[in-house]
């Protein structure tokens, strides 16, 4: 246990605490050093800087003071944990996978196991059935315990009649999930299933009222603890209710354990299993889920036809550009996923494909990645994978329009595996961009397959580390035919099912029906 910190440095916590609730950030990281400076052995202050550092994205710089935090209180299981997220975010998964481990033996806290769970997700080389065996031990820590304390339902076994529908989220704001979630929300017929939004998060934006908007209740849930969560489930008399968040951050698992609605089920946010038995339903496509799967999900699974997705493309999303190699000339290869995506077999596949296609460059990018420290750290990640340095750009942006913009240099777009991307695959594909994918067996490194079959590129689906660098190649001594591709792509996205909110509205409402027929006919017994 370290000391306190020294009246000088106390004296200026609250003043950074203040203005980092405030969404100064630049200032409390400021006022921070300053603690230090008057107190370098201060935990608080170590441990919010680290916290304020990650908020801005200077991850190097975070581990750094989260380091030093867990030296002086090596089991503060919170620094720990957030050390750990800083090793994942910068690639080292193997230590952040300790970390977490360490922080769970300190404290066996969901949060951090959940933390866990998604880390293992990025891990290569793991198999289906260790995955749900780690899920499994979440659930016999955190649901088992609450078996005792199920009631009975009030909801009334009418197979027919409206649904009561609720959605719970952390992450109903400028996030992937919500633009996921939009066109759904304006399809869905809320005279049959009224939308009710728990949303889990303090943070609101403009997407937040466009999504108030369409529900036709909005609960703030962020400040109740779970027993109070589902008793306002159980009082506004959820039929159905929706998990959009799986083990990510901010989740309410621990809520869905204790079973306030007669039928949950896990949707959009999370393509693993979450482990739970109280969880009764997964929703996915044959695509992400193909048959045989199941024996690795507690959840049934419920596979909707044509995609369990639907893409809203950004207003501000520049125009389509020519292919850049017909401009340029040379080859523009991109990745735009969370560098934590980006592991040592990738890079190494990576290198390969490099190597195989002679002036060929490699563009790395994402917002963390707009600092000094963050791209050194890349940049030194994939020479040691034995790319040649002179062949790679790494790059990263303020805002998400210049994300997309900076598609219009790339000519083909890679895949990460095991964890492949979602969000980043649909960007690419309306930015005209194919991407080249390698599915395995898990259902997270399928995530590009549903929109890529949907489009009929079935051909950049690869099935071994060979195949993916020979379609590379392929690619590369084949401008014409990306750039037919590259001019046809948006219209053909927009005019797929990728993209029809209200056909995707129709499949979820035929499935929730078919959920609670079943429920209902329970019992009848």
């Amino acid at each position: 246990m370290s000391r306190p910190c020294t009246k000088e440095a106390q004296a200026l916590l609250p003043q950074a605490v203040r203005l980092h609730q405030a969404g100064r950030l630049a200032e409390a990281v400021e006022t921070y050093h300053r603690a230090l400076a008057a107190d370098p052995h201060c935990f608080e202050a170590y441990y919010n800087l680290g916290v304020a550092l990650f908020q801005q994205d200077q991850i190097v710089l975070a581990r750094r003071a989260f380091a030093r935090a867990v030296e002086l209180q090596p089991r503060d299981a919170e620094a720990m944990s957030n050390l750990a997220k800083c090793h994942k975010e910068l690639g080292r998964l193997e230590e952040a996978e300790e970390l977490y481990r360490r922080a769970l033996a300190l404290a066996p806290r969901p949060e951090i196991h959940s933390n866990l769970l998604l880390l293992l997700s990025y891990l290569p080389g793991l198999h289906q059935a260790r995955l749900l065996a780690e899920h499994r031990a979440w659930a016999r820590r955190f649901e088992t315990p609450l078996a005792a304390h199920l009631a009975p339902y009030a909801n009334p076994p009418d197979p027919e009649r409206p649904l009561q529908v609720g959605l719970v989220s952390p992450d109903l704001r400028r996030h992937p999930v919500a633009f996921f979630l939009l066109p759904v929300l304006e399809a869905l017929d809320q005279e049959r299933y009224p939308i009710t939004c728990y949303a889990n998060s303090p943070v609101e934006d403009e997407v937040t009222a466009w999504l108030q908007a369409l529900a036709r209740r909005w609960r703030r849930t962020a400040s109740l603890d779970d027993a109070q969560m589902a008793a306002q489930i159980r009082a506004d008399g959820i039929d159905l209710l929706i998990d959009l968040a799986g083990h990510t951050a901010g989740n309410r698992l621990t809520v869905f354990a204790r079973r306030p609605a007669p039928v949950q089920a896990t949707w959009l946010g999370y393509e693993l299993t979450t482990g739970l038995t109280a969880m009764d339903y997964l929703l996915s496509d044959t695509h992400s889920l193909p048959p045989g799967c199941e024996a690795f999900f507690t959840e049934e699974v419920v596979r909707l036809p044509g995609g369990h997705l639907c893409f809203r493309p950004p207003d501000y999303a520049p125009e389509v550009t020519p292919l850049p190699c017909l401009v340029l000339g040379g080859f523009t290869l991109g990745c735009f996923n969370n560098p934590a995506k980006i592991n040592r077999e990738v890079a190494r596949l990576w290198a390969r494909v490099l190597e195989a296609i002679p002036r060929a460059r490699l563009v790395v990018g994402y917002k963390t990645l707009r600092h000094r420290r963050e791209q050194e750290v890349m940049r030194r990640r994939l020479a040691e994978a034995g790319m040649d340095p002179t062949r790679l750009e790494v790059a990263g942006w303020e805002d998400h329009a210049r994300a997309l913009a900076a598609y219009q240099a790339v000519d083909l777009a890679l895949d990460p595996f095991p964890h492949g991307g979602t969000t980043t695959t649909f960007e690419a594909l309306w930015m005209g961009v194919p991407v080249l994918t390698l599915p395995g067996d898990s259902p997270v490194s399928r995530l590009s397959v549903a929109p890529l079959r949907e489009l009929g590129l079935d051909e950049l689906e690869t099935t071994s580390p060979d195949q993916y660098v020979a379609t590379a190649v392929a690619l590369a001594r084949a401008p014409q035919r990306l750039a037919a591709w590259r001019a046809e792509l948006r219209q053909r996205m927009a005019a797929s099912s990728l993209c029809r909110g209200e056909a995707l509205a129709r499949r979820l409402e035929e499935a929730w029906r078919e959920m609670w027929r079943r429920w209902c006919a329970g019992q009848r017994r």
